[in-house]
């Protein structure tokens, strides 16, 4: 039976390294995770700006009881819809050891923002009284438009977007340039066209020629 136990906890190990390879977070408690708003040169287009925080304790911690926000200096706001994960795996500094926490998380909305550059500060408030707190910068424009993917052809060459217009909106003729390359070194068209030029003409010389010919020996048979 010990054998099979030991065999058993073997096979287990690495099964459970795999998890925590693919589950693990990347903030190890204890810390804070904002993941709106987002940082510049990101920027937000909308007065209304999403809030998007997360804070991580270790399993032997005090719980979160409550996150609270101020906006470039204004008034504390205090949030205490959090949502809890526990049981959670976080990476840390040392190869193949991890940490073990809980999570707590929070949603919420930055209303009326302004354009500009603003400096957020989120505050988590454990159960013991211990404080974190981590500050995000962040800019919104409420003209901001974001780049556009080009799209390119099988000749990469880059495609419109949309069709040429003139200013009336009547869609105007494109010309397709590939067909209007020019020579890289014209010579040896210019000396074959000299030649069937001067073949030609040497031809209807002869032709000429002979016909003359013709004419003056009927002229003797006459």
């Amino acid at each position: 039976m010990a054998v099979i136990a030991l065999l058993a906890l073997l096979i287990s190990v690495p099964t459970l390294s795999q998890v925590n390879l693919v589950s693990a977070n990347y903030y190890p408690p204890p810390s804070i995770e904002i993941f709106s708003p987002i940082p510049a040169p990101d920027v937000h287009s909308t007065a209304s700006v999403p809030l998007q925080v997360r804070v991580n304790v270790l399993t032997n911690e005090a719980d979160i009881t409550f996150i609270r926000y101020s906006l470039d200096g204004g008034a504390n706001v205090t949030l205490t819809n959090l949502t809890r994960e526990d049981g959670l795996y976080y990476w840390t500094t040392t190869k193949g050891v991890f940490a073990h926490g809980n999570a707590f998380s929070t949603e919420a909305s930055l209303d009326n923002v302004e354009e500009g550059n603003h400096t957020l500060i989120v505050y988590s408030h454990a159960a013991d009284g211990k404080e974190m707190s981590r500050t995000r910068e962040f800019t919104v424009d409420y003209d901001y438009v974001p780049p556009q993917p080009q799209l390119t052809d099988s000749m990469n060459h880059t495609a419109a977007t949309t069709n040429p217009m003139d200013p009336t909106g009547t869609a105007q003729p494109t010309t397709n340039t590939d067909s209007f390359q020019p020579l890289e070194n014209p010579l040896p068209f210019i000396i074959i066209a000299c030649i069937a030029v001067s073949l030609l003409g040497a031809g209807l010389y002869l032709r000429k020629k002979t016909r003359f010919s013709e004419i003056g020996e009927r002229r003797k048979l006459s």
